[in-house]
């Protein structure tokens, strides 16, 4: 929840909450659109899109591994 306020999550994506981070990007999520999704830890842009975070973390695994 720190980061949460450190890097301004709720100015930049209203409704999101950090739960993860590499060293290119961050894992949120999305309450406003329910979703879960890597973002460009840079630019803060979308890579990625997850209906549930089991999708997420599948996804991670098998292409971070």
């Amino acid at each position: 929840m720190v980061r949460n306020v450190e890097w301004n999550i709720s100015e930049r994506f209203p409704g999101c909450v950090v739960f993860g981070r590499s060293e290119e990007e961050v894992q949120v999520f999305n309450h406003n659109e329910n979703k879960h999704q890597i973002l460009d830890f840079t630019g803060w842009n979308e890579f990625y899109t997850f209906e549930s975070m089991a999708k997420l973390f599948e996804f991670v695994i098998s292409e971070r591994t």
